[in-house]
Protein backbone atom coordinates (compact mmCIF):
# COMPACT_ATOMS: atom_id res chain seq x y z
CA UNK A 1 0.00 0.00 0.00
CA UNK A 2 1.75 3.44 -1.58
CA UNK A 3 1.70 6.86 0.80
CA UNK A 4 -1.43 8.96 0.87
CA UNK A 5 -2.13 11.46 -0.94
CA UNK A 6 -1.57 14.26 1.27
CA UNK A 7 1.21 13.20 2.75
CA UNK A 8 3.01 12.48 -0.74
CA UNK A 9 1.85 16.38 -1.09
CA UNK A 10 3.49 17.59 2.14
CA UNK A 11 6.68 15.77 0.76
CA UNK A 12 6.75 17.44 -2.10
CA UNK A 13 6.18 20.63 -0.92
CA UNK A 14 8.94 20.44 1.38
CA UNK A 15 11.09 19.04 -1.39
CA UNK A 16 10.48 22.20 -3.02
CA UNK A 17 10.87 24.59 -0.05
CA UNK A 18 14.35 22.61 0.25
CA UNK A 19 15.60 22.93 -3.66
CA UNK A 20 13.86 26.73 -3.57
CA UNK A 21 16.24 27.42 -0.07
CA UNK A 22 19.23 25.81 -2.20
CA UNK A 23 18.74 27.64 -5.50
CA UNK A 24 18.91 31.07 -2.57
CA UNK A 25 21.55 29.99 -0.55
CA UNK A 26 24.08 29.37 -3.57
CA UNK A 27 22.53 32.10 -5.96
CA UNK A 28 24.00 34.70 -2.99
CA UNK A 29 27.03 32.50 -2.31
CA UNK A 30 27.89 32.91 -6.13
CA UNK A 31 27.03 37.12 -5.94
CA UNK A 32 29.25 36.48 -2.66
CA UNK A 33 32.47 34.61 -3.97
CA UNK A 34 32.14 36.61 -7.63
CA UNK A 35 32.58 39.67 -5.45
CA UNK A 36 35.72 38.55 -3.65
CA UNK A 37 37.25 36.58 -6.16
CA UNK A 38 37.43 39.12 -8.64
CA UNK A 39 40.36 38.38 -10.67
CA UNK A 40 39.29 36.13 -13.59
CA UNK A 41 41.57 33.38 -12.79
CA UNK A 42 39.91 33.18 -9.40
CA UNK A 43 36.12 33.68 -10.31
CA UNK A 44 36.98 30.33 -13.00
CA UNK A 45 36.34 28.49 -9.68
CA UNK A 46 33.03 29.22 -9.07
CA UNK A 47 32.50 27.78 -12.66
CA UNK A 48 34.01 24.83 -11.69
CA UNK A 49 32.06 24.32 -9.00
CA UNK A 50 29.45 24.53 -10.89
CA UNK A 51 30.40 22.20 -13.57
CA UNK A 52 31.24 19.76 -10.96
CA UNK A 53 27.88 20.19 -9.31
CA UNK A 54 25.92 19.73 -12.75
CA UNK A 55 28.07 16.44 -13.35
CA UNK A 56 26.99 15.12 -9.61
CA UNK A 57 23.42 15.56 -10.97
CA UNK A 58 23.88 13.93 -13.48
CA UNK A 59 25.48 10.69 -12.12
CA UNK A 60 22.68 10.70 -9.66
CA UNK A 61 20.30 11.21 -12.28
CA UNK A 62 21.23 7.94 -13.82
CA UNK A 63 20.45 5.66 -10.76
CA UNK A 64 16.27 5.50 -10.60
CA UNK A 65 16.27 6.00 -6.01
CA UNK A 66 18.76 8.90 -6.55
CA UNK A 67 16.90 10.93 -9.50
CA UNK A 68 15.14 13.41 -6.50
CA UNK A 69 18.37 13.49 -5.01
CA UNK A 70 19.96 15.05 -7.85
CA UNK A 71 17.73 18.03 -8.21
CA UNK A 72 19.95 19.14 -5.22
CA UNK A 73 23.10 19.57 -6.79
CA UNK A 74 21.63 21.05 -10.13
CA UNK A 75 19.87 23.91 -8.09
CA UNK A 76 23.07 24.30 -6.01
CA UNK A 77 25.37 24.72 -9.67
CA UNK A 78 22.42 27.03 -11.44
CA UNK A 79 22.48 28.86 -8.11
CA UNK A 80 26.11 29.68 -8.45
CA UNK A 81 26.04 30.53 -11.90
CA UNK A 82 23.02 32.83 -11.75
CA UNK A 83 24.83 34.30 -8.72
CA UNK A 84 28.47 34.83 -10.31
CA UNK A 85 26.66 36.65 -13.59
CA UNK A 86 23.73 38.33 -11.74
CA UNK A 87 24.94 39.85 -8.87
CA UNK A 88 26.98 43.03 -8.46
CA UNK A 89 30.53 43.72 -9.75
CA UNK A 90 33.40 44.90 -8.79
CA UNK A 91 34.14 47.58 -11.24
CA UNK A 92 36.81 47.77 -13.60
CA UNK A 93 40.41 48.81 -12.92
CA UNK A 94 42.69 51.07 -15.52
CA UNK A 95 45.95 49.58 -15.47
CA UNK A 96 49.01 52.12 -16.36
CA UNK A 97 53.16 52.91 -15.54
CA UNK A 98 54.47 55.55 -13.47
CA UNK A 99 57.25 56.19 -11.61
CA UNK A 100 57.89 56.37 -8.06
CA UNK A 101 60.11 58.01 -5.42
CA UNK A 102 61.10 56.14 -2.49
CA UNK A 103 62.41 58.68 0.58
CA UNK A 104 63.41 56.87 3.39
CA UNK A 105 64.27 58.33 6.72
CA UNK A 106 64.84 55.80 9.19
CA UNK A 107 67.14 53.84 9.97
CA UNK A 108 69.08 55.71 7.67
CA UNK A 109 68.66 59.00 5.17
CA UNK A 110 68.42 57.63 1.53
CA UNK A 111 66.32 58.32 -1.66
CA UNK A 112 65.58 56.05 -4.62
CA UNK A 113 63.80 56.09 -8.38
CA UNK A 114 61.80 53.06 -9.40
CA UNK A 115 58.93 52.01 -12.37
CA UNK A 116 55.60 51.71 -10.94
CA UNK A 117 52.45 49.47 -12.48
CA UNK A 118 49.29 51.46 -10.77
CA UNK A 119 45.54 50.27 -11.21
CA UNK A 120 42.49 52.07 -10.14
CA UNK A 121 38.57 52.26 -10.75
CA UNK A 122 37.07 54.95 -12.08
CA UNK A 123 35.77 57.26 -9.36
CA UNK A 124 39.32 56.55 -7.90
CA UNK A 125 38.25 54.83 -4.78
CA UNK A 126 40.74 51.60 -5.14
CA UNK A 127 44.33 51.65 -5.34
CA UNK A 128 46.72 49.42 -6.22
CA UNK A 129 50.82 50.42 -6.96
CA UNK A 130 53.41 47.84 -7.02
CA UNK A 131 57.44 48.72 -7.80
CA UNK A 132 59.82 47.33 -9.23
CA UNK A 133 62.19 44.88 -7.42
CA UNK A 134 65.12 46.34 -8.50
CA UNK A 135 64.93 49.45 -6.65
CA UNK A 136 68.51 49.77 -4.66
CA UNK A 137 68.58 51.93 -0.96
CA UNK A 138 70.97 52.20 1.28
CA UNK A 139 68.92 51.25 4.20
CA UNK A 140 71.42 48.94 6.68
CA UNK A 141 75.11 49.94 7.61
CA UNK A 142 77.82 49.05 5.38
CA UNK A 143 78.99 45.92 5.65
CA UNK A 144 82.87 46.23 5.74
CA UNK A 145 83.57 42.46 3.96
CA UNK A 146 81.65 43.88 0.91
CA UNK A 147 84.25 44.41 -2.27
CA UNK A 148 84.62 48.25 -2.67
CA UNK A 149 83.54 47.75 -6.21
CA UNK A 150 80.17 46.20 -4.92
CA UNK A 151 76.92 48.45 -4.80
CA UNK A 152 75.74 47.60 -1.07
CA UNK A 153 72.48 49.14 -0.77
CA UNK A 154 69.61 46.80 -0.44
CA UNK A 155 67.27 45.49 -3.10
CA UNK A 156 63.99 46.71 -2.13
CA UNK A 157 60.43 45.60 -3.47
CA UNK A 158 56.81 47.45 -1.95
CA UNK A 159 53.30 47.51 -2.85
CA UNK A 160 50.34 49.78 -1.84
CA UNK A 161 46.74 49.03 -1.56
CA UNK A 162 43.95 51.45 -0.93
CA UNK A 163 40.50 48.99 -0.69
CA UNK A 164 39.70 45.84 0.31
CA UNK A 165 39.78 44.36 -2.97
CA UNK A 166 43.25 43.33 -2.43
CA UNK A 167 43.03 41.70 0.54
CA UNK A 168 41.59 38.24 1.56
CA UNK A 169 39.03 38.31 4.51
CA UNK A 170 38.92 41.51 6.75
CA UNK A 171 41.04 44.35 6.42
CA UNK A 172 43.65 44.73 8.40
CA UNK A 173 42.72 48.60 9.27
CA UNK A 174 39.82 50.05 9.17
CA UNK A 175 41.29 52.40 6.23
CA UNK A 176 41.93 49.06 4.51
CA UNK A 177 45.40 50.73 3.48
CA UNK A 178 48.07 47.96 3.22
CA UNK A 179 51.60 49.02 3.05
CA UNK A 180 54.14 45.33 2.37
CA UNK A 181 58.32 46.48 1.82
CA UNK A 182 60.85 43.33 0.95
CA UNK A 183 64.05 44.11 1.63
CA UNK A 184 66.52 42.27 0.38
CA UNK A 185 70.40 42.17 1.11
CA UNK A 186 72.68 42.46 -1.83
CA UNK A 187 74.24 39.33 -0.08
CA UNK A 188 72.75 36.43 -1.79
CA UNK A 189 73.28 34.44 1.82
CA UNK A 190 71.43 37.23 3.43
CA UNK A 191 67.98 36.60 4.62
CA UNK A 192 65.17 39.39 3.64
CA UNK A 193 63.26 40.92 5.49
CA UNK A 194 59.28 41.55 5.26
CA UNK A 195 57.88 44.77 6.78
CA UNK A 196 54.18 45.55 6.33
CA UNK A 197 51.49 48.16 7.52
CA UNK A 198 49.07 46.70 10.78
CA UNK A 199 46.59 48.65 12.90
CA UNK A 200 48.88 50.75 14.98
CA UNK A 201 50.71 51.88 11.68
CA UNK A 202 51.11 55.60 10.81
CA UNK A 203 49.80 55.62 7.50
CA UNK A 204 49.30 59.31 5.80
CA UNK A 205 48.19 59.12 2.08
CA UNK A 206 46.74 61.07 -0.51
CA UNK A 207 46.20 60.27 -4.06
CA UNK A 208 44.28 61.74 -7.24
CA UNK A 209 43.71 59.80 -10.73
CA UNK A 210 47.78 61.03 -11.58
CA UNK A 211 49.83 60.20 -8.93
CA UNK A 212 49.96 60.39 -4.99
CA UNK A 213 51.45 60.41 -2.08
CA UNK A 214 51.96 57.71 1.41
CA UNK A 215 54.07 58.98 4.21
CA UNK A 216 54.61 55.65 6.33
CA UNK A 217 56.25 54.40 10.06
CA UNK A 218 55.57 52.05 12.49
CA UNK A 219 55.13 48.89 10.16
CA UNK A 220 54.92 45.32 11.63
CA UNK A 221 57.50 42.68 10.90
CA UNK A 222 56.58 40.00 9.29
CA UNK A 223 57.56 36.43 10.57
CA UNK A 224 55.60 34.00 8.75
CA UNK A 225 57.26 34.13 5.85
CA UNK A 226 59.72 31.43 5.13
CA UNK A 227 61.10 33.16 2.33
CA UNK A 228 61.87 36.20 4.79
CA UNK A 229 63.23 35.23 7.68
CA UNK A 230 65.39 38.24 8.43
CA UNK A 231 64.79 40.39 11.67
CA UNK A 232 62.52 43.47 11.69
CA UNK A 233 64.04 46.93 10.33
CA UNK A 234 62.17 49.80 12.16
CA UNK A 235 61.15 51.43 8.79
CA UNK A 236 59.99 55.28 8.35
CA UNK A 237 60.23 57.32 4.92
CA UNK A 238 57.34 58.61 2.22
CA UNK A 239 56.31 56.97 -1.15
CA UNK A 240 55.91 59.59 -3.95
CA UNK A 241 54.63 58.37 -7.39
CA UNK A 242 52.91 59.16 -10.49
CA UNK A 243 50.64 57.21 -12.98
Amino acid sequence: MGPSPSLSTNRGRVVLVALAATLVAATALGAWLDWRWWEVYRGLTITLWAGGLLIAALVLATVRRLRPIALFPLAAAVGLLLGQNVGPARPELRHTEGGATVSITAPATTTGATPVTCAMDADATELSVAGDPNLRLGILPDDPALPPDIDGREFVSLSLTAGDRWQDGEPDRADAIALRVMIQDVRADAPATRMQSGPGSKLELAWARDGGSLRFADLVHTTDDPDAPGPPIDLEGTIDWTC
